[in-house]
């Protein structure tokens, strides 16, 4: 459980990553009249209501019909229109990728693809709800951008600079509130935001590396680190899995810092992977990857269900010496 009385999380507001969606949403069809969001009947789910509403010629409902959804949202973007397609993300791209790849992909089309309701913090949905496979199904599409929010004010800035930039992306949405995490530069898809912190510091034993729900779990381990170890870690919150930041990696692997990775998703084709795919090919440095270990998740309220994944804080605190102990072993 993440200790929400210490200092850390102090003065810090509550919100969800599908708030900040459909906030920005509405925000850019009230200043642009060229966006047109799509939606599989989930306008509620998604926080489409209000767009809706107050836009009925550019709010598509296509009902529960995800390839269809993929096809209509292709078939705007060609006639000009920046398309958000909203449905969850086991159902897209869980069941429309060959949509996706050939009629999004292939053409690079103007369409985000957005995935709510992902990862384990479904709860009790269940396993056919729980989106663990996503990240490594959209990173692999030549043209595709991979961003995933970790609170209101990361989802609600990276959803209006995705309708600015050119081709297909995936956005990754999250159903439970997470704090806001405050930060000292804006958010910029292909960046990382380094939290708490503006440099790389010379005396750092460990990076942490996180994006969406793990965020808040990845603070209060660097605030466990240091006050029971006097470990000094670096959290970088690394929203884009694609295109990564590779300036960032260039930085920490230069200095030989070990890099523990957690994120909400399968060990295998994630964020963890991506960066591992860097490091192996330009640095060697130590690296672990904390994930779920190639199994489908299973009903139960989000916080059981990160504890038996592996999440716990004290999970990912053995994880953590555990790391920076083989490396000098």
């Amino acid at each position: 459980m993440i200790n929400q009385d210490s200092t850390i999380f102090n003065d810090l507001s509550l919100g969800s990553t599908r708030d900040g969606f459909g906030d920005a949403v509405y925000d850019l069809m009230s200043q642009r009249d060229d966006i047109v969001v799509v939606c599989g009947d989930l306008r509620e789910s998604l926080r489409l209501g209000k767009v809706a509403d107050d836009f009925p010629d550019r709010f598509v409902e296509v009902g529960v019909a995800e390839q269809n959804l993929i096809g209509v949202a292709a078939g705007l973007a060609k006639e000009g229109f920046k398309v958000f397609a909203a449905s969850f993300a086991v159902f897209s791209p869980g069941r429309t990728h060959d949509q996706i790849r050939v009629n999004v992909c292939y053409p690079n089309r103007n369409v985000v693809v957005v995935g709510g309701h992902s990862g384990l913090s479904v709860g009790p949905d269940g396993a056919t709800h729980q989106a663990l496979e996503d990240v490594a199904m959209m990173r692999v599409l030549p043209n595709m951008k991979v961003v995933a929010p970790s609170d209101y004010v990361s989802a609600f800035e990276l959803t209006k600079q995705l309708a600015s930039l050119e081709g297909p992306a995936y956005l990754r949405l999250l159903r439970p509130k997470t704090y806001t995490q405050p930060v000292d530069q804006s958010y910029k898809v292909g960046s990382s935001q380094l939290v708490a912190e503006n440099n790389i510091d010379s005396n750092l034993d460990l990076i942490i590396i996180a994006n969406g729900v793990m965020i808040d779990r990845a603070v209060q381990l660097k605030f466990d680190l240091w006050s029971l170890h006097q470990i000094k870690a670096q959290l970088a919150n690394m929203h884009t899995v694609k295109p990564l930041d590779i300036g960032y990696l260039r930085q920490i692997t230069a200095k030989k810092l070990p890099i523990l990775v957690i994120e909400d998703h399968q060990v295998v084709g994630g964020l963890g992977s991506a960066i591992a795919e860097w490091v192996s090919q330009n640095k060697s440095v130590p690296m672990k990857i904390i994930g779920v270990e190639d199994k489908f998740g299973c009903s139960g309220h989000a916080e059981q269900l990160l504890k038996k994944y592996g999440f716990s804080q004290s999970d990912l605190l053995k994880s953590a010496l555990s790391l920076l102990e083989n490396q000098h072993s």
